[in-house]
């Protein structure tokens, strides 16, 4: 065990599923006019290093098969710059996704610099273990106030764990959910898997073999549009992203062919900062997501549809939805660690198996995963560079048809759609995008 004073420490219980999952990197990009100093930036990142602790920590195992954050020994964040870039933003990102971070060694946050004439874009690449979109936008924004005021004070934000103690008082680990992890358990230790079957890197070169062709399209409301957007939605109490869910649910199923039945649910993040003891300014991965299966339209305009949608998620909204996750700190972590390498055929164990689809990402089982960060409260102008537009959160989710995120900057909805494109699909994106506009300017 390392002791709590000789390095940050930050337990991984519930987060372990993601430890062995070889598309976890989560990517922020920033599209800025002027050209950033790269050293100003390499002060700036240090700084936020020193902010956030996590962006700076490597994972460790320990006898127990426990697995830890720490900050010992882990090299500077990379800064990779691309001069006179020729590939868009989105292709970088992509490629992001393919290369993994080295956990044992850290850390688990990259940066590149895509130089374009006047013209540059910073992304940001963080395993999803350290954080969530909100946790990039907030990483984003000290690195930016941290360039425009070299003297600012760099003032620790001590990251928030999600403990027992933590959680709200009124809520609970549901007994009957409980039993059936147990029972997971003790048929994967009669198994006898071990652990050095897992071979990560041979993991990651399948999965990408596999799920090739992924893609992500951005497109942009603008100002007008979000303006009306935002006011209909206040004048009927309806969210904005309840709203945005249903109009990519009328233009997903006026296109689809065949209806299955994941094709009716949605994802949707939910922020669990506020819940949570000093949780409220934290970096780290503090969201969770509750799923709606998404109702009939067939008689519904879509503001009849947006505000069914958003009774739903209000429904969903409650403490024990919210914290469903935490049941998963009770399964053995090798069990944990096993699902992608049962996934793609590189372990053979049934429980394994099982235990994928119970979590269910063993196949497709939602059409929409919609992170929306909402308004970004992020100064954009200094001497020396603008910021013009923030793209993403995006994240390749094998499981989900499409994540989409979502944020708006001086009143321009950005909006990247990730997904993996295949001849046989019955959506194109493309098309998609159309007629989610259309039924957006129709509203």
């Amino acid at each position: 065990m390392i002791r709590q004073e000789e390095v940050f420490v930050f337990p991984i219980t519930y987060e372990r599923v993601l430890l062995h999952r070889p598309n976890a990197n989560i990517v922020i990009t920033a599209h800025l006019t002027g050209l950033l100093d790269e050293q100003e930036l390499l002060s700036a990142i240090k700084k936020a290093r020193i902010r956030h602790p996590l962006i700076g920590t490597k994972v460790y195992l320990d006898s127990e098969n426990k697995a830890w954050l720490v900050s010992k020994n882990v090299p500077a964040n990379g800064l990779q710059v691309i001069e006179n870039c020729s590939k868009p933003w989105n292709e970088v990102a992509v490629n992001q996704f393919k290369k993994s971070f080295n956990w044992t060694e850290g850390p688990l946050c990259r940066f590149v610099l895509l130089k374009q004439q006047q013209h540059c874009y910073l992304l940001i690449v963080c395993h999803h273990l350290i954080a969530d979109g909100l946790s990039m936008i907030m990483l984003l924004k000290d690195l930016l106030a941290f360039m425009k005021d070299h003297s600012a004070e760099c003032q620790i934000v001590a990251p928030v764990k999600i403990s027992s103690e933590n959680l709200p008082a009124d809520f609970s680990i549901n007994p009957m959910g409980k039993l059936i992890v147990n029972r997971y358990n003790r048929k994967w230790r009669k198994e006898s898997k071990a652990q050095s079957e897992f071979n990560y890197e041979k993991l990651v070169d399948q999965f990408w073999k596999i799920e090739k062709d992924v893609r992500i399209l951005n497109f942009e409301l603008n100002q007008a549009t979000v303006q009306k957007i935002v006011s209909k939605c206040h004048q009927q109490s309806i969210g904005v992203n309840s709203f945005i869910c249903a109009a990519f649910y009328l233009a997903d199923q006026a296109m689809r062919v065949e209806n299955s039945s994941w094709a009716r649910t949605a994802y949707i993040p939910v922020n669990i900062r506020n819940r949570l003891k000093g949780g409220a300014d934290s970096f780290g991965l503090l969201a969770s997501a509750v799923k709606i299966k998404l109702p009939e339209f067939a008689k519904d305009d879509i503001w009849q549809l947006s505000n069914k949608i958003n009774m739903l998620v209000y429904q969903k909204l409650g403490d024990r939805h919210v914290f469903g996750t935490q049941l998963l700190r009770y399964a053995d972590p090798s069990l944990m660690d096993s699902v992608y390498y049962s996934k793609y055929k590189l372990l053979d164990s049934r429980t394994a198996r099982r235990f994928s689809k119970l979590i269910q990402n063993d196949t497709i089982s939602a059409s929409l995963d919609i992170s929306n960060l909402g308004r970004l409260n992020i100064t954009t102008d200094t001497d020396s560079f603008k910021l013009l537009n923030v793209f993403g959160p995006c994240i390749y989710v094998d499981y989900h048809e499409k994540y989409i995120g979502i944020n708006t900057l001086n009143n321009i909805m950005n909006i990247s759609i990730t997904y993996r494109e295949n001849p046989d699909h019955s959506i194109a994106m493309e098309k998609l995008v159309t007629v989610f506009c259309d039924i957006v300017d129709r509203a």
